[in-house]
C-alpha cells in the first residue's frame, strides 16, 4: 500500500430570516471545496498514477412568504453551482442549477387545509468528449 496525503474538503454557509408582519424574508448561501487523492492503475504493468480532483459548490437560496391569517404564499428561487477539476486527465466540468417555486396553502374550519405548489428547474453546464477504449463517453452533461 502508498500512503498518499491529500485529503480534504471545506463547507461553510450562512443564513438569515426576517419577518414584517405578515411578510417574510430568508436568504441562504453556502459554499464547499473537497479535494480527493488516489492512485490510478488501469495498466497494471505501469505504475499507478496520482489522480486528484477537485471539487467546489455553491448555493444560493431566496424565499419570500405572505402568512395572512387565512394561509400563505411562497415564493422561491435557488442557484447552485458546481465545479470539478481531475488532474489526471484535465476533465473539467462545471453544471448550474436553476429552480423557482410557487407554494400557497389555504386554512379551512376542522383542521383542514388546501396546497398546492409548483416548480420549475433548470440545469445547464459543460461536458467533454472522451475516448475510454475507442469508445467515445461524454463525461458531465450539457
Amino acid at each position: 500500500p502508498v500512503n498518499i496525503n491529500g485529503n480534504w474538503n471545506l463547507f461553510g454557509g450562512a443564513s438569515w430570516w426576517k419577518r414584517f408582519g405578515h411578510f417574510s424574508l430568508r436568504l441562504d448561501m453556502s459554499g464547499n471545496h473537497s479535494n480527493r487523492v488516489g492512485m490510478i492503475n488501469e495498466d497494471k504493468s505501469l505504475q499507478p498514477e496520482k489522480s486528484t480532483t477537485r471539487d467546489t459548490g455553491l448555493n444560493c437560496e431566496a424565499q419570500a412568504s405572505y402568512q395572512p391569517s387565512w394561509g400563505g404564499i411562497d415564493l422561491s428561487t435557488s442557484w447552485n453551482y458546481q465545479y470539478s477539476l481531475n488532474s489526471l486527465n484535465d476533465n473539467d466540468t462545471y453544471t448550474r442549477y436553476y429552480n423557482f417555486g410557487l407554494n400557497g396553502y389555504v386554512d379551512f374550519p376542522f383542521g383542514l387545509q388546501l396546497r398546492t405548489d409548483a416548480t420549475y428547474n433548470l440545469r445547464s453546464g459543460t461536458g467533454k468528449m472522451m475516448k475510454y477504449c475507442g469508445m467515445p463517453v461524454l463525461h458531465g452533461v450539457s
